[in-house]
């Protein structure tokens, strides 16, 4: 089984000299990551759940297009296929990656305490990549650069200028100390953590070391006690007695961790030599489908057929069985006994040989959720296919919703009114962020005739009359691009749509002139008439929000 690092954009791994070292590390040990939307989380065994936690528990569900994550149910320190997932900053990939090379520390019997410190151990150099040693490297818009990590706060211009690998145009030697100060920063940090957990080791407490907002000990404390059942369950145990030989992630001490986390940032700040995982991307993926058996095997008793027969099957995987055969094996204990699905347990986020390794129901519920006039004017027989074909295509990692992905696919590969009816959709359920400052300071205090087209709106071109397509469809529900008029599918449209401030989502429909001359603009500041714009039809696009001042006066 020979796998590339799935559903990572290479240039996420290209933008700093951090990010180059990890995807060169994380290739030579064979690493990879699920695709977060195309795999089926499945729900923890009910007496793995601590009280009062049920939504550990809970099944995933789609809101609007958007697949629920759960911090401390769908993440696990021990999970050597990491997680890509699409609604994520790109920064993830580098930070997911990481902790892969540095793997956990677990053994048997032990204790909370030492569980909570192996999390914060584990936690600690994603962490300290995030927040200082690839944030020092990472080109920032002009709004933020020089300012430090973000945070919680999401900037799309950031991402666009972070494409581009080196240093920002314009650095100088200031950039180059900030950068040194935040590499500094990150070592300081680091030495304090580490310190925090040696006293804690010492003391039989969980001390704390805060930065800003980020506080470890909370993080592992919470971790460790969502876990903390799963931890000490024989399933885990075997898990790592079978699946995990040696030099593939597992420590059985906080020393040997310890000494790996310091191992793996020497490689990544000072480029020193250090050991690989002695691991295939076919060992990674039987550690992962072994932990999904296990999971299902947790909630049968030991006495029944079901356990036996799904024991064997732990038995063929670990002997290296093709994963067809165990998909087979599955296919026929699941006919005998009511267990999950078999699409469900092999829907792992990733290609499997000769098995279906994304879940088509999934990704169709959630395109329901977001742009159901879509699939109703697809064909129903034809929805599976076009879902699968979809799939197919989404494993290159792009970012961003589910809805926009589909669109983009729809406009590629079927053009035509259905795909402008996702695209409407798409942008319907998730616009572009509002623009703030235009919205509070208005058009009256201009400070010249100059005009910007507002980042708060898309111009979007379609072959279809795409408004009273959805009106004809919410009317009709089910109805086919025919029945609903054929003028309908073949009336060229152009629109502008969004939100330019907390209010209601703008819908305009413009002239191709119009859509000509705002594309003209592009992000430049022009007065209206040298774009082509008529006065009145300038006016009437700034009473909506679409052009905004250039500048404003303040005297």
């Amino acid at each position: 089984m020979s796998r590339p690092l799935l559903h990572v954009p290479s240039w996420e791994l290209q933008r700093t000299p951090i990010g180059r070292r990890v995807g060169a590390l994380a290739g030579a040990s064979g690493l990879f990551l699920h695709h977060f939307e195309h795999r089926v989380h499945l729900p923890s065994p009910e007496h793995w759940i601590p009280e009062g936690r049920p939504d550990l528990g809970a099944p995933q569900t789609w809101q609007a297009g958007v697949l629920a994550e759960a911090k401390y149910q769908h993440f696990r320190l021990d999970a050597m296929v990491g997680s890509f997932h699409p609604g994520h900053r790109s920064q993830w990939a580098v930070h997911e990656l990481c902790h892969r090379l540095v793997g956990f520390a677990w053994r048997p019997a032990a204790t909370p305490l030492f569980h909570v410190l192996a999390a914060r151990l584990s936690e600690l150099l994603p962490t300290a990549l995030w927040y200082f040693f690839e944030e020092a490297h990472l080109r920032r818009c002009s709004a933020h650069a020089g300012q430090g990590p973000i945070f919680g706060a999401y900037c799309e211009a950031c991402e666009r200028v972070g494409r581009a690998p080196g240093p920002a145009p314009g650095e100088d030697a200031a950039a180059d100390e900030s950068r040194e100060r935040a590499l500094a920063a990150g070592m300081r940090f680091m030495e304090r953590e580490l310190a925090a957990i040696a006293k804690s080791r010492r003391t039989g407490r969980c001390e704390p070391n805060g930065w800003a907002t980020l506080h470890l000990s909370t993080d592992a404390l919470a971790y460790a006690a969502a876990h903390q059942e799963r931890l000490h369950a024989p399933e885990m145990h075997e898990l790592v007695e079978r699946f995990f030989p040696a030099e593939t992630g597992a420590h059985a001490s906080l020393d040997a961790l310890e000494s790996r986390v310091l191992a793996v940032r020497a490689a990544l700040l000072d480029d020193a030599p250090v050991s690989v995982w002695q691991a295939t991307p076919d060992l990674w993926m039987r550690q992962d489908l072994a932990w999904r058996l296990l999971v299902v095997r947790a909630e049968c008793d030991p006495e029944d057929g079901a356990y036996a027969a799904l024991d064997r099957l732990l038995d063929a995987l670990a002997s290296g069985r093709p994963v067809a055969e165990i998909h087979a094996g599955y296919l026929d204990v699941h006919r005998d006994f009511v267990l999950p699905e078999p699409d469900d347990v092999f829907a792992v986020g990733y290609d499997l040989d000769g098995v279906p390794g994304r879940s088509v129901r999934q990704i169709t519920e959630g395109l329901e959720s977001v742009v159901p006039n879509t699939l109703a004017l697809l064909d129903a027989d034809e929805t599976p296919s076009v879902v699968a074909e979809f799939l197919t295509g989404d494993v290159e990692g792009e970012r961003g919703p589910l809805a926009r992905r589909f669109a983009a696919y729809l406009r590629a590969h079927r053009p035509g009114p259905v795909a402008d009816l996702a695209t409407y959709e798409s942008v319907l359920a998730h616009p572009l962020p509002a623009d703030p400052e235009a919205a509070t300071l208005g058009v009256a205090g201009a400070r010249d005739k100059r005009r910007r087209r507002s980042g708060a709106f898309e111009i979007l071109r379609f072959g279809c009359d795409v408004l009273a397509l959805a009106q004809a469809l919410d009317a009709e529900p089910g109805a086919s691009d025919e029945g609903v008029g054929g003028d309908l599918v073949t009336r060229p449209t152009c629109l502008v749509i969004g939100r330019p401030a907390s209010t209601e989502l703008v819908i305009s429909d413009i002239s191709p002139a119009t859509a000509d001359a705002l594309e003209r603009m592009g992000d430049d500041a022009v007065e209206p008439a040298a774009v082509g714009l008529a006065k009145g039809e300038a006016a009437a696009l700034e009473a909506v929000g679409v052009l905004v001042p250039a500048a404003w006066k303040c005297d």
